[in-house]
């Protein structure tokens, strides 16, 4: 099996209360299982970032339905390429945001502040992308 990551960056269509974070967290877990995706989603001050892996087709597929998805808006792709071995395997999808509310008992749940994420010691790019724009955003927050 061919394994595939993808980083995208989007603005969310409108701000996202506590309950509808938490609401599309539990959808990206219980999709991402049942497809073999593992992953982290960023939220902070309207935009998101991701980083999704898996299996390429489906991880090909899954971010075609993601840019359709309403909850998004000026989607862009910013690394895409194959991977050796995933970065968050123990995670459907691991969470960071800035906003320490309803989420914070949330499995996988990481302030944008914490200085580690739940990550395993892969070289993967796009990891180091991702963790270089969180620690881009934590400078600027």
């Amino acid at each position: 099996m061919a394994l595939q990551e993808i980083v995208y960056v989007s603005l969310a269509s409108k701000p996202l209360q506590d309950s509808e974070l938490c609401a599309l967290l539990s959808q990206s877990r219980r999709d991402n299982t049942a497809l073999g995706v593992t992953g982290m989603l960023v939220y902070h001050a309207g935009k998101f970032l991701q980083l999704i892996e898996g299996e390429q087709a489906v991880i090909a597929d899954l971010y075609n339905a993601i840019a359709q998805d309403s909850r998004h808006q000026s989607i862009e792709k910013i690394w895409d390429a194959p991977l050796r071995a995933r970065s968050f395997s123990d995670w459907s999808m691991a969470f960071v945001t800035d906003h320490p509310l309803a989420l914070a008992p949330a499995e996988g749940y990481a302030l944008l502040s914490a200085q580690e994420l739940f990550t395993h010691g892969s070289d993967a790019t796009g990891k180091k992308l991702l963790l270089g724009l969180r620690d881009h955003l934590l400078r600027s927050h």
